[in-house]
Parts: structure tokens; sequence; C-alpha cells
């Protein structure tokens, strides 16, 4: 079995110890196909290269609850 980002991710969501840890995913790949698996894996955002550093501060704001607004964050 190959191992990728993608299969990290799901992996982690089945352990209670760190199920509720964001992940941000930031990706040069397709943006179409990596965006839906980001978001399938329980991603909380995702950038697609070059990203804009504003917007990536809004999601990491947005992540620790200094927005109001719990939209996940969608960027390509």
């Amino acid at each position: 079995m190959e191992w990728d980002a993608f299969r990290i991710m799901e992996w982690l969501k089945r352990l209670d110890e760190v199920a509720k840890i964001p992940i941000i995913v930031i990706t040069g790949g397709d943006p179409n196909k990596n965006k839906e698996r980001s978001f399938a894996a329980s991603a909380t955002a995702f950038f697609h290269k070059p990203i804009n550093h504003d917007e990536l501060i809004k999601a990491i704001q947005k992540t620790f609850g200094e927005d109001p607004d719990p939209a996940p964050v969608a960027k390509v």
C-alpha cells in the first residue's frame, strides 16, 4: 500500500488522540482532484500553490476560532 498525504489524513482521523487536529492542505498538484480529496479526508482548508498569504492567515484564524464563519475555506 502506497502512503500519500491523503491516506495519512484519513488514518489520523481514525485516531482519537489526533482526530480533531485541523489540517490545512497546501499543494501544487491538480487542484480539482486534490481539493475534492482534501475535503473528503476532512481538511479544514485547501490552497493551491502559489498561495495568497493573507487568505492562509484568514484560514488559520478561522480554524482557531478567531472568525465566526464556520464554513470551510477553499481556494484554488
